[in-house]
């Protein structure tokens, strides 16, 4: 029996499109996909072949045709509905238009030379293309990239996310719970944002910044923003003493990195293992209020850094009275340094568990919540401190009374150890000594004393005058007793 060109054509392009079926297939679904694709086009062509032998080209060729565009429209509208249906009807249809021309023009060699390298050049642009579509850095994600392009022309891709400065968006929906010819999902990540991906039963990784491909069931469990994080709240909470008082706080925070530091040109830096700990450590708070359910909140992790911070906070403030806090009444205390000191101690203590670093903490003015509370504090700290000034006083002018005591004695002994120096150095008996030639002696010893400027300076006016006064009346005194010799002083 002669074979016809038409059949002869039809095992060049069988040859060839169960060859792109097969490639196809290993694709998006390895082994299985070659074993699926490649039996549906086998068994396909091995129906036209049989057809082009015994009904002729016409039937044949419309068979092809129509028949193998509604089949594949079938097999696409199983997968994925319309999106699916459409995309194989269409690539089939344009595979017979290609087939049908090299035919035409020459037979089983125009397939030869015309559609075969038409479909090869096709199919290796469209991976070329396919690769190019992401950020790709090794073999396996361009192999990932490829798969993504065409799960998502038949419809039967998992969800495309987009992150950014810890904001998860979803650009492309999709089904996570489709297994056969299906997925993978992508997260592109900017160089700030890490993503924890969640399988169904644990976290199964923390992508890096960059590009990351999900499976089956895979979801992105958390998003963590790598830069520093800032929270600030209100305490309220009560002293020692049972003064309620409000303080602000702010606490800053990190994923835990040690001592790396961000650096240009490069991601964020971060330990995969504090990530896994914060993932882990997302929390179920009940919610507060007497008489209310109890009710779920997930804190995010820069969340419970902020949470452990309020409650370390509490803590210590409630330790101290509200004097305390205050320290009016001791100079070399430091009552806020000390506490934030102790705060962060604490709260460094308290975060590393979960995988988080503390960079900053401080809080603002510890006030009263009753303002008649602080008006009475600082009434009882005015009567203290008062009652403080006045020993303080008091202290002060004993100590000048004693000091202008010893000083008063002291110039006086001084005064007449020169004097009896002075009149010991004299030639004179002591009959020949007067109260005028004594009180002449004393009055330039007390002059020669001031005749400092500065001292002269410290002194009242009517100090020089007095002197003055009395040298005149001296002077001007007759001796008492007769045959007195004048002596200069």
């Amino acid at each position: 029996m002669d074979i016809s060109p038409l059949v002869k054509s039809l095992l060049i392009a069988a040859l060839l499109d169960v060859s792109v079926g097969m490639m196809l297939g290993y694709l998006v679904e390895g082994v299985w996909g070659v074993i699926l694709l490649g039996l549906l086009n086998g068994f396909g062509f091995v129906i036209l072949l049989g057809m082009g032998l015994f009904l002729g080209d016409t039937i044949t060729l419309a068979l092809m045709i129509l028949g193998g565009g509604l089949a594949w429209y079938v097999v696409g509208a199983v997968l994925s509905r319309r999106q699916g249906a459409k995309v194989l009807a269409l690539l089939w249809v344009g595979f017979v238009a290609v087939f049908l021309t090299g035919h035409l023009l020459n037979g089983w060699r125009g397939v030869l030379t015309l559609t075969v390298p038409v479909v090869a050049a096709y199919w290796l642009s469209f991976l070329k293309a396919a690769q190019r579509t992401l950020p790709t850095s090794t073999a396996w994600q361009q192999l990932q990239t490829v798969k993504s392009v065409l799960t998502f022309t038949l419809g039967r891709n998992y969800p495309y996310y987009y992150v950014q400065h810890g904001e998860i968006e979803e650009r492309v929906p999709g089904d996570v719970s489709r297994s056969f010819i299906a997925g993978p999902g992508i997260v592109l990540s900017d160089p700030t944002s890490a993503v924890a991906i969640w399988n169904g039963y644990h976290v199964r990784d923390v992508s890096p910044p960059g590009l990351t491909f999900t499976g089956l069931m895979e979801v992105v469990r958390e998003v963590f923003d790598l830069r520093p994080q800032v929270h600030a709240d209100t305490l309220h909470t009560r002293t020692r003493d049972g003064i309620e008082i409000k303080v602000g706080f702010s606490v800053t925070c990190r994923l835990d990195a040690g001592a790396a530091q961000a650096a240009l040109g490069q991601t964020f830096p971060y330990r995969r293992e504090a990530a896994f700990k914060a993932t882990h450590a997302q929390t179920v708070q009940a919610a507060e209020g007497e008489g209310e359910d109890s009710e779920s909140l997930k804190l995010r992790w820069d969340e419970l850094a902020l949470l452990r911070g309020k409650q370390t906070l509490n803590d210590i403030l409630m330790q101290y009275t509200f004097d305390d806090l205050c320290a009016p009444f001791d100079e070399e205390r430091a009552p806020r340094s000390e506490i934030n000191k102790k705060w962060r101690q604490a709260l460094q203590e308290a975060v590393a568990p979960l995988g988080i670093q503390i960079t900053g903490a401080g809080f603002g003015d510890l006030m009263p919540v009753d303002p008649v509370a602080l008006t009475a504090r600082i009434e009882n700290w005015r009567v203290k401190w008062a009652k403080e000034t006045l020993v303080a006083l008091g202290k002060s002018e004993a100590e000048a009374m004693r000091l202008l005591d010893a000083a008063r004695m002291e110039a006086r002994t001084g005064l007449l150890k020169r004097v009896s120096e002075q009149f010991e150095g004299l030639e004179i008996t002591p009959e020949r000594l007067s109260a005028n030639m004594i009180a002449m002696r004393f009055v330039g010893l007390v002059e020669e004393m001031l005749g400092d400027q500065a001292v002269q300076r410290t002194l009242p006016s009517e100090v020089m005058e007095t002197l003055h006064y009395i040298r005149a009346s001296v002077s001007t005194t007759p001796l008492e007793e007769e045959g007195a010799e004048d002596v200069e002083p």
